[in-house]
């Protein structure tokens, strides 16, 4: 759980295989698709700002996990 300016955030960040494409247009999301890992590694590192702030240190972790540390 991290502390947000309007209360707290739980984030619940999970692995998995997944098949299809995921949904284009939800309230959550913008823009949505697949990547490959060093396609993410290189925005984690060029373009943080990206990425809602909760999710980088779990997304570095995965990262890492992978041997694909930034």
């Amino acid at each position: 759980m991290t502390q947000m300016k309007n209360g707290p955030f739980i984030g619940f960040i999970f692995l998995c295989r997944a098949v299809g494409e995921p949904a284009l247009a939800t309230d959550e999301t913008k823009d949505a698709r697949w990547i490959d890992v060093k396609d993410l590694r290189q925005i984690i590192n060029d373009s943080p700002e990206r990425f809602y702030t909760a999710f980088l240190a779990p997304l570095k972790k995965y990262l890492e996990l992978r041997g694909e540390a930034t």
